[in-house]
């Protein structure tokens, strides 16, 4: 049998505990007792903090949570035939499908478009080209996402060529 030293038991444990015990607060969930003043009767109730870090395998590893679709905002682009110029969508104007192309990030997207999972907090500029029929009357718009979820409904006005 090989002759170990104290000093790397020591050393060893020493490491695993260090190494060991943010995972285990980690994965700990925090409990609290409260008493009800009327009858006596105590409860538990596990603290809800957001974002803090309970014993999901995903937050130990990477420390992060992913994202949730509602934490992201989403774009709905949709195109008219504007045919009084008022820039307005009034009764009888149709509906434009395929006839306009919107660029949001580098990316093409046919209108009607919808555009999920844009960053929080973030500025996006939106260029709009048209078809040989029609051209957008609105050629360049930025919008930001400045709420979890926000849905941004975006309608542009387009004229003939």
């Amino acid at each position: 049998m090989k002759n170990i030293s104290i000093k790397a038991i020591i050393a060893t444990t020493a490491a695993i505990i260090t190494l060991a015990t943010p995972v285990i607060i980690l994965a700990a969930p925090e409990k609290q007792q409260q008493k009800n003043s009327s009858d006596g009767q105590s409860f538990s109730q596990e603290d809800y903090r957001p974002g803090s870090h309970r014993g999901n395998i995903l937050n130990m590893v990477l420390d992060k949570a992913p994202e949730l679709p509602t934490q992201r905002g989403t774009l709905v682009i949709k195109a008219f035939y504007d045919r009084n110029g008022d820039h307005q969508l009034n009764h009888g104007e149709q509906e434009l499908k395929g006839e306009i192309t919107c660029s949001v990030d580098d990316i093409n997207y046919q209108v009607p478009a919808f555009i999920p999972a844009l960053k929080y907090n973030a500025h996006y500029r939106i260029s709009c080209k048209g078809s040989r029929r029609f051209r957008p009357a609105v050629h360049k718009k930025n919008i930001l996402i400045a709420r979890h979820g926000e849905i941004i409904s975006l309608t542009i006005p387009c004229m003939r060529n």
